[in-house]
């Protein structure tokens, strides 16, 4: 999916790229020898969906949104310059936004200290028993994959979680992660125990979604909450313009609202179910 320098290629306009596995499955926030030996349980054999896996997977996904939020910070400072040559209304709405923004990034960072601790502790100890996991198995490999960890607002029906417009919160976080996992497709949700009420609620949300419109719903999902989605070429080729176009709209988000890119109702897009093995928790 885009990134910063195709933004700029492309004057704004989100265009998806093509980049090969390596690069698409690959995070340099850790040096390689310590990346290896870390990972070998979800690297090295086939994924059983085990706790201490699952934990590997959250904290990978975990790590990249330390180093995300932390890039972002520096980078702040350029939303208050986007006013320029705007309209006073226009401008007004930018100042707010990138006032917002900033205020945000604060509270994430502050956030960072507290939710890193809780991982680095099962790590240092081994003791993977606070990880609850939820883990969706397909037949074949997701056609659409990511890796992340945010602050669900809302479940899968619309409903309230937490209030994130309040920076005093701390965030109860979710990590996601669609992946091939040897044998069988895996997309696999996890959190902490601190985090049960949030996420538990959420995790029973999805339960409620029949097999046959789960890929719909999850892929929807993917491309609503997460920047780094990666997409068959075969698959995003397949389900023609009019449907890639409604998934680039929901990449943009709220932003591409702002700035009046995309339009305030999430334009409808269809796409062809994928084969679910099985549904199951692990840890709660």
């Amino acid at each position: 999916m885009p990134s910063l320098e195709g933004l700029i290629k492309h004057n704004g306009v989100l265009k998806p790229e093509k980049v090969g596995v390596r690069r698409a499955s690959t995070f340099s926030g850790f040096c390689s020898t310590h990346d290896d030996a870390l990972f070998a349980p979800i690297e090295k054999g086939v994924f059983v969906g085990s706790q201490e896996q699952c934990f590997l997977l959250a904290y990978r996904a975990y790590a990249r949104e330390i180093y995300t939020k932390r890039a972002a910070a520096e980078q702040a400072q350029l939303y208050k310059e986007l006013d320029r040559g705007r309209t006073p209304d226009r401008q007004i709405e930018i100042q707010t936004f990138a006032r917002l923004h900033g205020a945000g990034i604060n509270a994430a960072l502050r956030d960072i200290q507290i939710h890193k601790a809780r991982f680095d502790k099962c790590l240092i100890n081994g003791d993977y028993a606070p990880v609850r996991s939820y883990i969706i198995e397909l037949e074949q490999a997701p056609p659409v994959m990511c890796s992340g960890t945010y602050a669900p607002s809302v479940d899968f029906w619309g409903r309230q979680l937490q209030d994130m417009a309040d920076v005093d919160l701390v965030p109860e976080l979710m990590s996601v992660t669609s992946f091939f996992g040897g044998e069988k497709g895996q997309i696999v949700f996890s959190w902490m125990v601190e985090d049960d009420r949030c996420c538990m609620a959420l995790i029973k949300s999805l339960e409620q979604i029949d097999d046959a419109d789960l890929s719909f719903r999850l892929v929807a999902y993917f491309f609503d909450h997460f920047e780094n989605v990666f997409a068959s070429p075969t698959w995003w080729d397949g389900i023609g313009e009019p449907n890639q176009n409604a998934l680039i709209e929901r990449m943009l988000g709220e932003v591409g609202v702002m700035f009046g890119l995309v339009p305030n109702v999430k334009s409808p897009f269809k796409i062809s179910p994928w084969t679910i093995s099985r549904r199951y928790r692990v840890g709660f």
